[in-house]
């Protein structure tokens, strides 16, 4: 995304006025489409955080899968969520067994080396640990679908919610969209 915004102004360089209420200013069509990925960016991850951050991660699969999203993706998704933190906590664990062991400042060689063997190390911990999960997984009956207890249905509060989001989008729209021409 970075690299796609970056790019915008060496590719389109017209020269436009920029009026913002009682600001004006002279600008090129890509520095202004470069801002406008950043924002729709960073929009879009506050979005999906405060998703995150306010639904069951279980829920969240559930709904997915409900919504269409290939089954595939959703036991990706599922495990990458269960297992990013198995693969973290190993990750400290060399760190600090790393960390323990250095007495003094290394050469940067050496320093290379030692961090290609720690990543190494990682990696075959990290195969290793998927294996015993997968034995774990299939011993316990994992057939590939993510169960919930709770019921996904759409009740008042969430018509009421997308209602009114709809609405604060559609002002947002004419109230901002005079500004931007």
């Amino acid at each position: 995304m970075l690299v796609l915004a970056l790019t915008c102004p060496l590719y389109d360089r017209t020269i436009v006025t920029v009026s913002f209420g009682p600001l004006t200013w002279h600008s090129t069509a890509g520095w202004l489409r470069c801002w406008t990925i950043l924002a729709k960016f960073v929009v879009t991850m506050l979005g999906l955080m405060a998703l995150v951050s306010t639904t069951k991660f279980a829920d969240l699969l559930a709904g997915l899968r409900k919504l269409g999203v290939p089954k595939i993706l959703t036991i990706q998704l599922g495990f990458l969520y269960r297992y990013i933190f198995l693969l973290i906590d190993t990750a400290h664990k060399i760190l600090r067994a790393r960390a323990g062991r250095t007495l003094r400042k290394l050469p940067f060689r050496t320093e290379l080396r030692t961090a290609a063997a720690m990543v190494g190390s990682l990696l075959v911990r990290s195969i290793d640990n998927a294996q015993n999960v997968s034995i774990a997984m299939q011993a316990r009956g994992f057939d590939g679908n993510w169960r919930t207890i709770s019921r996904l249905h759409i009740g008042r509060g969430d018509i009421v919610f997308i209602a009114v989001a709809a609405v604060f989008l559609a002002l947002l729209q004419l109230i901002i969209k005079p500004f931007l021409l």
